[in-house]
């Protein structure tokens, strides 16, 4: 085996070496991250949908007015 072949080999293990480590680190990350959206999410169980998002701030939400018509033409149409 020439130099150059023995300092390819060890630079392909090298290579592998970091890549592992890399996916390591990733995998702790993501679990890390998991856990912070868990413990996040879990403190919303106790409210209902209105105190989380009220409808005031929800763009283009519609209001009474407009579903009201909207929902009186669908009924209009369908009975005709």
């Amino acid at each position: 085996m020439t130099n150059v072949e023995r300092t390819n080999i060890e630079t392909y293990l090298s290579n592998i070496n970091n890549l592992i480590a890399l996916k390591k680190a990733l995998e702790q990350s993501l679990t890390y991250t998991q856990h912070e959206l868990w413990m996040a999410i879990g403190g919303f169980e106790d409210y209902d949908d209105e105190f989380l998002v009220p409808d005031s701030d929800i763009i283009n939400a519609p209001d009474e007015y407009y579903t009201d018509h909207h929902l009186d033409q669908y009924t209009d149409t369908v009975q005709k």
